[in-house]
């Protein structure tokens, strides 16, 4: 909104046109921080409440439909305790994200708290695909003789999946961090 306003105001000023009023660049508007909008808010909830009514769906019915049949994604022993801790890391990114928008502008404390977040979730789908627990037995079987998957394609996408994890939670700790700096320096 501050661009137009400004834009307006030069367009009237190098014109020469008589507004009847007068103004200073004071009287513009305060540019808003980025990333702690209401529309930021909302994405972020829904995206998170998305990720939860999947993980139910994929608990209860299954992600995948083969032939007629539903998967799961995720391996069944998640349930019960694996399962609510992925819960309650999402339920945190939730709050997260309220209390990043009542603050209004990104801090210190909130860039920590983006990165513990982050690197819960990271250690959380490493230490089980490490373990053979994230991903489905029966879908990877599936991938195995419907797709002929050799063992050296399953290692691929294996190695394609840790560095996905450790990208996104990278980018998340890194992007909480600059928005940090750069919110410091208004």
């Amino acid at each position: 909104m501050a661009f137009w306003t400004t834009l307006v105001f030069v367009v009237l000023e190098r014109t020469g046109a008589d507004t009847a009023e007068t103004w200073s660049v004071e009287d513009l508007p305060e540019p808003k921080e980025s990333g702690t909008g209401r529309a930021d808010l909302i994405a972020s909830l829904v995206f998170l409440g998305l990720v939860l009514a999947a993980l139910g769906w994929d608990r209860l019915i299954g992600l995948v439909r083969v032939e007629g049949d539903w998967l799961p994604v995720l391996h069944p022993g998640l349930w019960p305790l694996w399962t609510l801790l992925l819960v309650a890391i999402v339920l945190a990114e939730m709050v997260h994200a309220i209390v990043l928008h009542a603050r209004g502008r990104w801090s210190t404390g909130l860039a920590v708290a983006n990165t513990v977040l982050a690197l819960l979730f990271a250690g959380w789908a490493l230490a089980l695909f490490a373990n053979d627990l994230l991903l489905s037995p029966e879908l990877l079987e599936l991938a195995r003789t419907a797709g002929d998957i050799d063992a050296q394609s399953m290692h691929t996408l294996g190695v394609i999946l840790v560095v996905s994890i450790l990208a996104v939670a990278a980018w998340d700790v890194v992007d909480g961090w600059l928005k940090t700096l750069r919110d410091r320096r208004r």
